[in-house]
């Protein structure tokens, strides 16, 4: 088990017990469960999760698209008025953890998300717990305080430290059954997340040494995990997602994700395919840095020699 800040990630499928005592810990009868419309039960999450889940009051939330919008967390925040419930479960992908955090931090007010979006307002998430297993190796989101939320086409970040999960689950067995296109996207995701983190204007040394973590893990199992499915890659890269979730919590992302909203908006793209298009041109943008167009304030040798740190990882 780690730990990070308030939060914690455990790793393996007999770590799940640790889910139940969480549970009962925090007496948490009541349950909203978010899951995707079909990963929830072909990941084997549904089977894993019995245990813990029996005897509990289960809601199920999974009617919302890739990439929430605006809309989604209505009608959610909507049908789920009136259930009294303590804990917010979220299996699935990057989306799925998106709106567990949103429905935390929207579900005592929907009327709060007009004045967080437009007019800079604080975000004031509820007291509920948040627990997190992620079923793509990936987004890294069960390691961050951001939610992703669009309206009319338009990326908006929520962020507040209250939406760090209070605990994550990382399960190789979960990541088996991702179709390869989507696990490839994921795969390139963690892996850019990683870059972007560690030539950030706000890496530090602790989020250097985990972007650098992440990139490695990352760059040297994503073909044997996303092609061959070997078990070990499988794990490497749900390690390699949570790290760069861990280091874009410390820096954000950069260039590359800032860019690459619009070609998942407007032509579809995957996520993680539009940032890693992003990214070849950013980084020889970054390694030709100049005084004039410089922005660390650590200066162009060194932007210049994190960049050749990354060139030889």
């Amino acid at each position: 088990m780690e730990e990070s800040e308030k939060s914690c990630v455990l790793y393996g499928e007999s770590s799940l017990d640790e889910l139940i005592c969480l549970l009962d810990a925090g007496r948490h009868r009541s349950i909203l469960l978010v899951t995707g419309r079909s990963s929830y039960e072909t990941s084997g999450a549904s089977l894993l999760l019995a245990p813990a889940l029996e005897g509990r009051q289960v809601t199920q939330v999974s009617d919302f698209e890739t990439n929430p919008k605006k809309d989604d967390i209505l009608r959610i925040l909507d049908e789920i008025n009136g259930i009294d419930f303590s804990a917010i479960i979220a299996v699935g992908g990057g989306s799925v953890m998106d709106v567990g955090k949103l429905i935390k931090c929207f579900n005592q007010s929907n009327n709060q998300i007009d004045d967080v979006l437009y007019s800079a307002s604080d975000a004031a998430p509820s007291q509920v717990a948040l627990f997190a297993l992620p079923t793509t190796a990936g987004s890294g989101s069960e390691a961050t305080e951001f939610a992703v939320l669009y309206d009319r086409g338009v990326k908006y970040s929520v962020a507040h430290p209250k939406l760090l999960p209070d605990a994550a689950w990382v399960l190789p067995s979960l990541l088996t059954t991702v179709p390869q296109h989507i696990a490839a996207a994921a795969a390139m995701d963690a892996f850019c997340q990683g870059v972007e983190s560690y030539w950030s204007i706000h890496s530090t040394n602790e989020s250097k040494k985990v972007a650098k973590e992440a990139i490695e893990l990352a760059w040297n199992n994503m073909v044997a995990a996303v092609v061959n499915r070997e078990p070990a890659a499988l794990k490497a890269m749900g390690q390699a997602s949570h790290m760069a979730g861990r280091a874009i919590n410390i820096t954000k992302t950069t260039a590359p994700h800032a860019i690459s909203y619009a070609l998942t908006t407007h032509f579809g793209v995957l996520h993680g395919h539009a940032v890693a298009l992003m990214l070849p041109e950013m980084f020889k943008f970054n390694s030709e840095v100049t005084r004039s167009d410089l922005l660390d304030a650590r200066g162009v040798d060194y932007v210049k020699s994190t960049m050749g740190e990354l060139c030889v990882m």
